[in-house]
Parts: structure tokens; sequence; C-alpha cells
């Protein structure tokens, strides 16, 4: 297993992309009151499962709070009604690959011991 995440660009743009599809059908399914609510909220469950394992398979690591805040606080808002209209897979998926490319920048920039 890799000890450092190792996410290429093109792989990063992939899982941008597919966060858009994930909550740009959320956002519709939102106006079918009932049943588009919990096939959305079903739909919430499936990404995090979807993301949570694409970002291990990378190497991602959730020992960090703020990453496992992120994907948290992303899997609450997706499953709860209404408010599972907001962008919020984008928005984690986002903030975990500027994340791990910050953490990628700093070590290649500070000195080796």
């Amino acid at each position: 297993m890799r000890e450092k995440a190792d996410i290429s660009d093109i792989t990063a743009a992939f899982m941008v992309g597919t966060a858009l599809v994930y909550d740009g059908v959320q956002f519709l399914l939102t106006f079918i009151p009932v049943l588009g609510w919990l096939i959305s909220s079903i739909i919430g469950l499936w990404a995090w499962m979807h993301f949570f394992t694409w970002f291990k398979i990378r190497g991602v690591s959730f020992g960090s709070s703020k990453r496992t805040l992120t994907m948290g606080g992303s899997l609450v808002a997706e499953v709860l009604p209404i408010l599972n209209a907001l962008p919020a897979w984008t928005f984690a998926v986002v903030m975990i690959l500027i994340s791990v490319k910050g953490e990628r920048l700093l070590k290649h920039a500070l000195p080796k011991k």
C-alpha cells in the first residue's frame, strides 16, 4: 500500500466531475416531494461510499480531522432533504483535493533532513 496520497490532475478532474453529477442529480430530485427526497438521500449515501473508497484507493488518509469533518459534514448535508440541493459533494471533493495537493507541494518545498 502507498504511504502518501497520489492523485493526478486527470483523476482530480474526474473526481470533481463526478461530484458535480451527483450534486446535479440531487438538486433535480429535490423538486420531487417525498420520493425524490428519499432517492436523493440514498444517492447521498452512495456518493459518500464512492468518494471515501476512491480517496482511500488513491492513498488519502482520513486521520486528519479536517478531512474527516469535510466528508462527514457533506454526508450529513447530502442525506437531509432540501439541504441536499446544495453542492456539498463538489465542495468536499475540492477541499480534500486542495488539502492533498497542498501537502504534496509542502513536502517538496521543505528541505529534506
